[in-house]
């Protein structure tokens, strides 16, 4: 009696289908790309494109944006009333994707010191 009904496992079904069709092509065409080695070709070129585009504090900035969106977005869907902090809710969410993103972009182009 505790089981979900028909139309719940149908679309948990689904939904896994349609998450395993878009997973595992990009797994496999990762993984043939780092074992035929064509991911090495392109380590030369971050360190160069990267060189004037970064300072020293931008990834701290996006680091503190990035968790600022997150609670702001969290906040604003889970206790906020209105259709609009609703709406906000998701644009802080859709900011902390951004911008941990280009945090975490940022830090693997950044050049090795040492």
């Amino acid at each position: 009696q505790a089981a979900a009904g028909h139309d719940t496992l149908v679309w948990v079904v689904v939904a896994v289908l349609v998450g395993g069709a878009i997973l595992l092509p990009s797994l496999g065409l990762l993984f043939r790309l780092t074992l035929t080695g064509r991911f090495q070709i392109a380590e030369a070129a971050p360190s160069e494109v990267a060189t004037g585009r970064l300072r020293r504090g931008q990834p701290r900035l996006l680091a503190r944006l990035a968790v600022a969106c997150l609670i702001a977005g969290v906040g604003l869907l889970n206790f906020a009333g209105a259709s609009w902090a609703h709406a906000v809710g998701v644009v802080c969410l859709f900011g902390f994707i951004v911008a941990a993103f280009l945090g975490v972009v940022s830090q693997s182009l950044r050049p090795e010191q040492g």
